[in-house]
């Protein structure tokens, strides 16, 4: 697991707000065995929440060469 794209924002109580981001490849990317960047095929689970103690669960499936999916989550 690793933590990408957070940020910290602060309301007033009873406030809502909407935030937005975007997920890019490079997001996504990890080192590879020769450590070049690459984004393995696969399913990747996208976790926001109020808090890490409130959070809900997205999912995201990257497809590769022929839209073959990597491997599913355990």
């Amino acid at each position: 697991m690793e933590l990408k794209g957070f940020q910290r924002v602060t309301l007033k109580p009873g406030e809502k707000k909407t935030v937005e981001f975007t997920v890019t490849p490079d997001t996504l990317s990890m080192l590879g065995e020769n450590m070049n960047k690459v984004v393995e095929p696969g399913i990747f689970e996208l976790m926001v929440g109020a808090s890490s103690a409130q959070t809900s669960t997205v999912t995201l499936t990257v497809n590769g060469p022929a839209d073959q999916a990597g491997p599913a989550l355990p």
